[in-house]
């Protein structure tokens, strides 16, 4: 009996928390583009490795942006296929552009070598597989403006095709990201995506340090980290305009693979608050896995199972259906059923293999 309450008392605990987060979510409002056009001077980094399929549609976003004032640097990591090339046909259209070849390996150093380069008021980094809306730089640098943030984490929508698969990734990433917003709103950051990004350079010079280079993924949480360690200003931008796209994995084995890579920085996590979270929500997804097994044995831990996901979809629920509309996939809210049942055995299964297991980082 005592197992099953303190399964019990798991399942409330990450239903308050999540009720919190869609809170904040809710509370939040969303930003509105002014017709007054800003004048900041922006720095917008892309550190690429083999993205010949991917750069044109970004460097083609980015002729069209509104806000013109900005520099762009692409960094190469030591890229084998036709990324160059590609390029080559794209940048003459846009002016104020630097390609540089990374002398060091990996998107933490592509990162740094770029941002030293910088001359902006603002760095801008996102991934070279992403497409911005023509307003993203223009909403930045608005925000930034009015608001003076150290660290501006902005949205980012993952696209879907008629997969199931694709269809659950797609639900479950804009879960993650409404998450971190949410925390960011109630002043509490546990989360955020480098896809896009954006940061003083005297955030970065604060933090470089700090963002464990022998790690091989985790820039983004890092400088979170470090930012939040300082107390310094951190908002999420809730606004369409600031958005960038990014394309479901194609494959289960490229999915398992990203998310291991996610998984496995946290072991450097020194964030006492973004520690206890993720260990709340694999305790909550632990504990329903155990209910169900050991209802075999014992039929209470069948109800206790039927119990803990209920509470744990009603909270999911609460976050998911407002930010669903936010990144308009309100059609795969039919799909948390679904999602509910397959993410705890993915959570736990994904922890294990970030913890302890080995990724590819392409």
């Amino acid at each position: 009996m005592f197992l099953v309450f303190l399964f019990i008392a798991i399942s409330f605990a990450y239903f308050f928390l999540l009720m919190n987060y869609s809170s904040g979510w809710k509370n939040m409002p969303e930003t509105k583009l002014s017709d007054i056009p800003s004048t900041l001077f922006l720095s917008v980094i892309v550190p690429f490795q083999n993205e010949e399929k991917n750069l044109a549609p970004l460097i083609q976003q980015l002729i069209t942006q509104t806000h013109t004032n900005f520099e762009l640097i692409l960094v190469n990591d030591h890229s084998t296929d036709h990324s160059i090339q590609v390029l080559e046909t794209c940048l003459p259209q846009l002016k104020n552009v630097q390609l540089i070849q990374a002398q060091g390996f990996g998107k933490k150093n592509a990162l740094k070598e770029g941002i030293a380069r910088a001359k902006g008021e603002l760095i801008v980094c996102t991934d070279a597989d992403c497409v911005p809306t023509q307003n993203w730089l223009q909403s930045i640098a608005q925000y930034q403006e009015k608001e003076n943030c150290d660290l501006l984490c902005c949205p980012v929508k993952m696209t879907y095709d008629s997969s199931f698969f694709s269809k659950l990734q797609t639900l479950e990433f804009t879960s993650l990201i409404a998450t971190g917003a949410a925390s960011a709103a109630i002043q509490r950051p546990i989360l955020c995506n480098g896809a896009n990004l954006a940061f003083t350079p005297e955030t970065w010079r604060k933090s470089v340090a700090e963002l464990k280079e022998d790690e091989v993924s985790g820039d983004d949480m890092f400088l979170l980290i470090s930012v939040k360690k300082r107390k310094e200003k951190i908002r999420f931008l809730k606004s369409t305009h600031a958005m960038v796209q990014t394309a479901s994995c194609k494959t289960l084995s490229d999915f398992y693979n990203q998310r291991k890579r996610w998984t496995s920085k946290s072991k450097s996590y020194t964030d006492s608050e973004i520690i206890l979270v993720a260990l709340l929500v694999f305790l909550v997804c632990a504990a329903f896995i155990v209910c169900l097994f050991v209802g075999f044995f014992n039929p209470l831990f069948w109800k206790a199972a039927l119990f803990i996901i209920c509470l744990k979809t009603l909270a999911d629920v609460s976050l998911l259906m407002p930010s669903a509309k936010f990144f308009t996939i309100e059609k795969l809210l039919m799909y948390i059923p679904l999602l509910e049942i397959i993410y705890p055995f993915y959570v736990v299964i994904v922890a294990i293999g970030g913890l302890f297991g080995k990724f590819k980082w392409k």
